[in-house]
């Protein structure tokens, strides 16, 4: 009776794992919900937010905004580099006028588990197939922390990068903007 109770605790553990919820112990109270001493993140979550911030960076170089490109990154990131020296070469690489763009991408996640859940929850995306009216492709990758666990600063965009190129070539980086996060342990 016991060895059966501990097969179906199991079960049950397993089922609830590859069930699609991750957890983590920073609150973004309205991306999650509370139980208990965890917050609940869902992989979705992280998908979603890390297109819908690709997608507000891609109308943001449409319209050429550098103030609220800025408003994207994380604190930490605008803290710790030359961000409007950057933006301001980041939007002289471009020529033309940013028209369309092929698909955004997901290049990777990376996550980092702690004792008792999430750390940190890195994306990486990518904006794949720009095109401008003076008929140049570019590619836009975005790198971003989802959350990181004891450094709310790290939150929001790291880095983007501008390449030549159809499709994501980090070989092909003609601008960037930020510094990528290397997570560094508990």
């Amino acid at each position: 009776m016991l060895r059966r109770l501990r097969i179906l605790l199991a079960f049950s553990v397993l089922v609830f794992v590859f069930n699609g919820c991750d957890y983590r112990l920073v609150d973004n109270s309205h991306k999650s919900s509370r139980n208990s001493e965890y917050t609940i993140v869902r992989s979705e979550d992280v998908d979603k937010e890390a297109e819908d911030v690709s997608k507000r960076i891609y109308e943001l170089i449409v319209s050429k905004d550098e103030n609220k490109l800025k408003q994207v990154f994380a604190p930490y990131t605008i803290k710790c580099t030359d961000i409007e020296n950057e933006i301001k070469s980041f939007f002289s690489q471009i020529e033309g006028n940013v028209i369309s763009y092929k698909k955004i991408e997901t290049v990777s996640r990376d996550r980092h588990m702690g004792n008792k859940g999430d750390v940190a929850n890195f994306y990486c995306e990518s904006i794949v197939d720009i095109k401008t009216d003076a008929g140049i492709s570019y590619c836009i990758s975005v790198d971003g922390t989802y959350n990181y666990l004891g450094s709310e600063d790290m939150v929001g965009v790291n880095d983007i990068f501008l390449c030549y190129s159809d499709e994501y070539s980090y070989e092909k980086k003609i601008s960037e903007i930020g510094e990528a996060i290397e997570y560094t342990g508990d």
